[in-house]
């Protein structure tokens, strides 16, 4: 191999889910490396690099630890005023890889994209909500109500659209360069939590003191999401 040939493979990796799954030993560029699993693997689930070893040394006590962390932070984030209504951001850092994985490789929506060596999991919709609802422990884990009828909660579905709750786990890499040593490699783990909250209140009916879970648009109370104008403030009634 020459020169030139040399330096130029020293820019170049294989794929990891190709070298684990049949030996392949092929070279990419960075920018090739991304087209290549974008396209041969999509929503991939394979980890190379973890071993179940690993995943069996986490207990279930870390793993409720998590959740019942994530629920009060979540509850936090509630506002009863509607201005407060929006999309919401939790960061948890540092946070392990092996316990994002440990927590969510068996979730349906679960992925792993190696080149950007970051982790995905999504829950949609009323089916993502009852699943949450299932992980928390707790099946009304995005509400929060106040004695005056009025509900902050997690915004995830009506009858015209569905939001996401998103988990997204990265590692943020910094090298440091020191005079007579070897590079200092600084990594920062975190996971990120995206949702989006809302709020409404209840109307009692006159005839009929039973609650009703029907929630109509209140036309004089709407606030408008600044990305997409779409209504996030709603009023329960009861009929």
């Amino acid at each position: 191999m020459n020169a030139k040939n040399k330096k130029s493979s020293f820019n170049k990796t294989t794929c990891s889910l190709c070298q684990f799954t049949d030996n392949s030993t092929r070279l990419y560029t960075k920018t090739k490396l991304s087209l290549h699993q974008k396209q041969l693997h999509p929503n991939n689930r394979v980890i190379p690099h973890i071993q179940q070893l690993l995943l069996d040394s986490i207990s279930d006590t870390q793993v409720r630890s998590f959740w019942s962390s994530l629920l009060v932070r979540i509850e936090k984030k509630l506002s009863y005023h509607r201005s407060k209504s929006g999309v919401r951001q939790l960061t948890c850092e540092p946070f392990s890889e092996e316990l994002f994985v440990k927590i969510f490789s068996n979730e349906e929506s679960f992925t792993y994209i190696p080149y950007l060596k970051k982790y995905k999991c999504v829950f949609t919709g009323e089916a993502g909500y009852n699943r949450l609802g299932y992980l928390f422990d707790c099946k009304d884990w995005g509400e929060k109500n106040h004695v005056s009828g009025t509900k902050a909660y997690v915004f995830m579905e009506n009858e015209k659209r569905k939001k996401d709750v998103t988990f997204i786990w990265s590692d943020f890499v910094v090298t440091r360069i020191r005079d007579g040593k070897k590079p200092l490699i600084l990594h920062s783990p975190k996971l990120v939590v995206s949702f989006t909250i809302s709020a409404g209140y209840f109307v009692k009916s006159q005839e009929d003191d039973t609650d009703a879970n029907i929630f109509k648009k209140c036309e004089e109370c709407i606030m408008s999401d600044n990305s997409n104008n779409e209504p996030n403030f709603y009023l329960e009634i009861n009929i």
